[in-house]
């Protein structure tokens, strides 16, 4: 399976398991909570995971988005470093 996510999936998709609520993803990216619900459900196709589900009152990883989630902790900080403007000494 070839899957091709934008950058602003994968800012999306670490939001989400990391706030493991989608409101509160959704207010970290300064969008609707309705936009991210989209993000998710799209996500969930993509990757053919569920990803965050439903226990009790809260939303919880799944088996395979614990194991995505240091990978994508990492890609973002390099990406960050990438990009961020030199500082000059």
């Amino acid at each position: 399976m070839s899957l091709s996510l934008d950058p602003a999936q994968l800012v999306a998709l670490h939001a989400l398991l990391q706030e493991q609520h989608v409101s509160r993803a959704a207010a970290r990216l300064h969008i609707s909570q309705s936009s991210m619900s989209y993000r998710l459900a799209q996500l969930r196709e993509g990757l053919g995971d569920e990803l965050l589900v439903r226990r009790g009152r809260s939303l919880v990883r799944t088996p395979r988005a614990e194991r995505m989630l240091p990978a994508l902790d990492a890609a973002l900080r390099d990406l960050e470093r990438a990009l961020a403007p030199e500082t000059r000494v």
